[in-house]
C-alpha cells in the first residue's frame, strides 16, 4: 500500500506538472496565433500594396511602351528626312565649293578696299601722328606766348613795386623830417647821419629790387631758350618722322599693288579651273566655234592694244603720282 500510495503521488505531483506545462503551452500557442494573425494582416496589407503597384508598373508599362514605338516612328521619319538631305547635299555641294571660291575672292577684294580706304582716312585725318606732332607745336608756340605775356607783366609788376617803394620811401622821409622840425632836435649831426642810414638802406633796397628783378628775367628768358630748343629739336624730329612716313607709305603702295596682281592672278586662275571642270563634266563634245587662225589673230590684236594702254598707263603715272597705286593695278591687270 505504501508503495501503491507513493506511486499515486508520484503520479500526481507528474500530472501537475504536466498540467502546468500544458498551460504554458497553451500560452504560448495562443502568443503565436497572436503573432501569426498580426503577420497575417500585414502580409494581406502588403499583397494589395503589391498589387496595386503591380497594376500602376503595367500602365507606365504601357504608356512608356507606346511613347517608345512614337519616338522610334519619329527616327524613322527624320533618318528619311536625312538621307534626302545628304542626298541634296551630294547634288549641292559642287555647286556651294564655286560659290564659296567666288565669295572668298570677294571678301579679299572687299578686305583689300577697307584697307586702301582706312589708309588713305588716317593719310587725312588730323588724328594720326602728324596731326598730334601739329597740334603739340601749336601748344608749345602758344605756352611760349603765354610765358612772354607773363614775363612782361612780371617787369610791369617790379616796376609800379619800385616806384611804390620810392614813394613810402620819400612820404617816410618827410614823415621824419617834420618829425625832426616839430621835436626840434639840438645835433643836427644825429639827424644827418640818421639821413644817411636811410638814404644807403633805401639804395641797397633799391640795388636788391634791381638785381631780383635781373635774375627772373634771366631765368625767364633761360627758359623760354630752352622751349626754343626744344620746339626746334622737335620739328627736326617731326621732319624726320614726316620723311620715314613718307617713305613707309611708298612700301605701303607697293605691297598693296604686289597683293592686287596677286589677287588678279589667284581670280584668273579659279576661273580658269572653272572652266577646264565645266569642260571636263560636260560628256558631249563641245563645237568649236572660231578656228585656230581666228583665235590667234585676235590674240595678237588684244596683246597689241593691251601693250598700247600700258604705255598709257605708264605715262599717267609719271604725270599723276598721286594716283599711283591705281594706274598701277591697271597696268598689272593689262600686264596679265
Amino acid at each position: 500500500l505504501s508503495i501503491i500510495k507513493q506511486k499515486s503521488l508520484k503520479i500526481d505531483k507528474e500530472l501537475e506538472l504536466s498540467e502546468s506545462k500544458t498551460k504554458d503551452l497553451k500560452l504560448n500557442i495562443q502568443k503565436f496565433t497572436s503573432k501569426l494573425e498580426l503577420l497575417n494582416d500585414k502580409i494581406y496589407k502588403k499583397r494589395i500594396h503589391h498589387d496595386f503597384e503591380e497594376t500602376e508598373f503595367e500602365h507606365e508599362q504601357t504608356e512608356y511602351s507606346e511613347q517608345l514605338k512614337d519616338s522610334e516612328h519619329g527616327i524613322l521619319k527624320m533618318e528619311e528626312a536625312i538621307t534626302i538631305l545628304m542626298n541634296e547635299i551630294e547634288l549641292n555641294k559642287d555647286f556651294v565649293i564655286d560659290n564659296h571660291r567666288e565669295t572668298l575672292s570677294w571678301e579679299t577684294k572687299y578686305k583689300l578696299l577697307e584697307e586702301t580706304i582706312k589708309w588713305s582716312k588716317s593719310e587725312r585725318s588730323l588724328d594720326g601722328e602728324l596731326g598730334v606732332m601739329k597740334t603739340e607745336i601749336h601748344r608749345m608756340n602758344i605756352r611760349y606766348s603765354q610765358l612772354k605775356r607773363a614775363q612782361e607783366r612780371l617787369v610791369q609788376d617790379l616796376e609800379h613795386c619800385v616806384m611804390h617803394r620810392e614813394q613810402i620811401f620819400v612820404s617816410a622821409t618827410t614823415k621824419e623830417h617834420v618829425k625832426i622840425q616839430t621835436k626840434k632836435l639840438k645835433n643836427a649831426s644825429q639827424t644827418q647821419v640818421r639821413l644817411d642810414e636811410v638814404h644807403n638802406r633805401a639804395k641797397l633796397i633799391r640795388n636788391e629790387i634791381h638785381f631780383l628783378s635781373e635774375k627772373r628775367l634771366l631765368d625767364d628768358v633761360n627758359k623760354i631758350e630752352r622751349m626754343i630748343y626744344m620746339l626746334r629739336r622737335i620739328q627736326s624730329d617731326l621732319n624726320d618722322i614726316i620723311k620715314d612716313d613718307a617713305n613707309i607709305q611708298e612700301r605701303i603702295e607697293e605691297c598693296i599693288l604686289a597683293k592686287h596682281a596677286n589677287l588678279e592672278q589667284i581670280i584668273r586662275k579659279q576661273t580658269r579651273a572653272k572652266a577646264y571642270r565645266r569642260l571636263n563634266i560636260l560628256k558631249s563634245p563641245q563645237k568649236i566655234a572660231r578656228s585656230e587662225t581666228t583665235v590667234k589673230q585676235h590674240s595678237h590684236k588684244q596683246s597689241e592694244l593691251n601693250d598700247s594702254l600700258m604705255e598709257v598707263v605708264q605715262t599717267f603715272i609719271v604725270d599723276f603720282p598721286d594716283r599711283k597705286s591705281f594706274f598701277t593695278n591697271v597696268f598689272h591687270v593689262l600686264k596679265e
